[in-house]
């Protein structure tokens, strides 16, 4: 049954469509043709609204804007006071890089008993 509703649903909104002939580009088309065939003095309300949208737009956007770069450089400096602090820190004792051995390069390249590998390898 629900199936069948939807089936006609479909149905008649298809015929509704056709009938009217007026999908969403031509209904865009009708309305651009009849407010370019309306005199200036009634259009004038529409558009002095539109003017005092766009100015109250223009303004809320320069509002957002500027929260949006505060809180940019806010991360920003928050950031930096962060990896200043951890850089400040004392190392703990045994951690510091000074306290691993050197590493010998050479080793790697000399041949070996095991196949080229270096003997501490294995």
């Amino acid at each position: 049954s629900s199936q069948a509703d939807s089936e006609s649903d479909t149905a008649a909104s298809t015929s509704t469509k056709a009938k009217s002939g007026l999908g969403f580009a031509k209904l865009a088309q009708t309305i651009a043709k009849r407010w370019k065939e309306l005199d200036p003095e009634t259009r004038a309300p529409y558009e002095m609204q539109a003017a005092k949208d766009k100015e109250r737009y223009d303004k809320e956007v320069a509002v957002w804007r500027e929260e949006q770069r505060s809180k940019k450089d806010q991360a920003q400096k928050q950031a930096t006071e962060t990896l200043e602090s951890a850089s400040a820190a004392e190392e703990p004792p045994g951690e510091s890089l000074n306290s691993f051995e050197p590493f010998d390069h050479k080793a790697c390249h000399t041949p070996s008993s095991n196949g080229g590998y270096p003997d501490r390898w294995f």
